[in-house]
């Protein structure tokens, strides 16, 4: 049975702090002595001051995205923990057998709408999923159209955070009702995976951004859906690039 008390919380969320598994600017890589001194004080029940009310952040309720309750199934006001919300989601991806022997998940059409419709790396799951956990006093805008025939769609959709700074996913949308664009903000500087689509559904381009610089992977493709590049990018800088004819 998990240890939910205060000590045991502190713990992990200090283990959780230093791994790349969430994979974030504030996080680091944990030097030896760091790490045996918190087990140290793990293993001897050692008093750390300050933590008898600690919760850990991965025990807080938060809120989340539209796109991501419409997944789950629950109310948009509904806040969940990250525990429970990732549970939820790898849950599905265990029952509709999209975690493959390559270690990899291939997410289906209802998954890639929160996710990326490519192959991701297992460990590389939270990176994706927490561009849908919202911070207090966020709130949705959705900019409405007009068609020539009358009928109204969503152009664009996105949110804003209480500097009214855009924060979370960005979509706009083709007329037909289509995604045509999707990215990740964060205080108005692009962080996350951005895609963008043809009109016919197939995907356009995929390109990973790092706070605000085109960072890993960038691949464009034709309306067919063949791959015309892929390149290999780092801080803004292209090291490798293959083109398809």
């Amino acid at each position: 049975m998990l240890d939910n008390s205060p000590k045991a919380a502190y713990f992990r969320s200090k283990l959780h702090s230093y791994t790349t598994f969430g994979v974030s600017q504030e996080k680091k890589r944990i030097s030896q002595k760091d790490l045996l001194d918190l087990i140290h004080t793990h293993m001897y029940d050692s008093e750390i001051s300050g933590i008898e009310n600690y919760v850990s952040p991965l025990e807080t309720p938060i809120s989340m995205t539209l796109e991501l309750c419409n997944f789950l199934g629950i109310p948009s006001n509904e806040k969940h923990t990250r525990e429970c919300i990732c549970n939820k989601v790898f849950a599905y991806i265990q029952e509709h057998n999209l975690l493959k022997v390559d270690n990899a998940i291939y997410p289906d059409e209802k998954l890639a709408k929160v996710l990326m419709d490519s192959p991701i790396p297992t460990l590389r799951f939270m990176f994706y999923l927490r561009n849908h956990f919202l911070p207090d006093k966020v709130h949705q805008v959705q900019l409405v159209k007009t068609n020539s025939d009358g009928t109204t769609f969503v152009e664009e959709s996105f949110y804003r955070n209480s500097s009214q700074k855009k924060h979370g996913p960005y979509m706009k949308y083709f007329p037909n009702g289509k995604i045509k664009y999707m990215s990740y903000f964060k205080n108005d500087i692009e962080d996350g995976i951005h895609r963008t689509w043809y009109e016919n559904g197939n995907l356009k381009s995929l390109t990973q951004y790092n706070m605000g610089k085109m960072n890993r992977i960038s691949k464009l493709f034709d309306m067919d859906g063949t791959l015309l590049v892929n390149m290999l990018i780092t801080d803004g800088l292209v090291n490798k690039f293959e083109i398809n004819y």
